[in-house]
């Protein structure tokens, strides 16, 4: 925590350089939580836990990963745990390997959802006020190999099932929903966001985050 605001790193797949070239300060970060153990997830783990920042993942993540470090710190999901000002709730997604995601709740009693690398979630939530969520594909393209299209299908949300999250989960406190983890080839993010802009209402930021 810097000056009591609680600030969360939500994976960590970014090198130690280009966390600075987008003004990231490890100094500044209260924990870090890692969704699974996919480079593009936890690629910059080392940097973070040599700058003192707790981190917090599967065991089996850890496992995989190979990380030493006493900032290290297992979590299990549906198992509550605190950061600061913040609780959070880890609970299973369906992805190739052990991944999870959080709801991540203030003291004030905001709550957002953090979802991605995973073929659907079964879990609603209440009162969500961001919702970040994956939306990787909506179509397939006819030259990808079918093994790598059965891996598509079988851990990443399409459009379709992004909409579905959406709209089981939306309440008149929603303010934002932020689409992650669009495929270079097969995504549309002009169509992906109109879809989502059309499902939320214009009341309702859509962003979309970095490739």
């Amino acid at each position: 925590m810097t000056n009591g605001v609680t600030n969360i790193m939500l994976d960590c797949g970014l090198t130690p350089k280009q966390m600075a070239a987008k003004g990231i300060r490890l100094a500044s970060l209260s924990a870090c939580l890692v969704t699974h153990s996919h480079k593009d997830h936890c690629k910059g783990l080392s940097a973070v836990t040599k700058a003192a920042v707790d981190t917090f993942m599967l065991k089996e993540c850890h496992t995989a990963i190979g990380e030493k470090s006493h900032r290290i710190s297992f979590i299990s999901p549906r198992e509550a745990f605190r950061v600061g000002t913040m609780a959070i709730l880890p609970f299973e997604l369906e992805h190739d390997v052990p991944t999870l995601g959080f709801l991540i709740e203030s003291d004030g009693g905001s709550r957002a959802v953090y979802i991605t690398d995973t073929a659907f979630c079964s879990y609603n939530f209440k009162d969500l006020e961001i919702i970040a969520i994956e939306c990787n594909y909506n179509s397939i393209g006819r030259n990808i190999p079918a093994d790598v299209a059965r891996r598509v299908y079988g851990s990443h949300m399409a459009l379709e099932q992004t909409l579905g999250f959406v709209k089981a989960n939306m309440s008149d406190k929603l303010k934002e929903v932020r689409l992650l983890h669009l495929s270079d080839s097969n995504s549309n993010e002009k169509l992906m966001r109109e879809a989502v802009q059309a499902r939320v209402g214009e009341k309702v930021k859509v962003t979309v985050a970095e490739k």
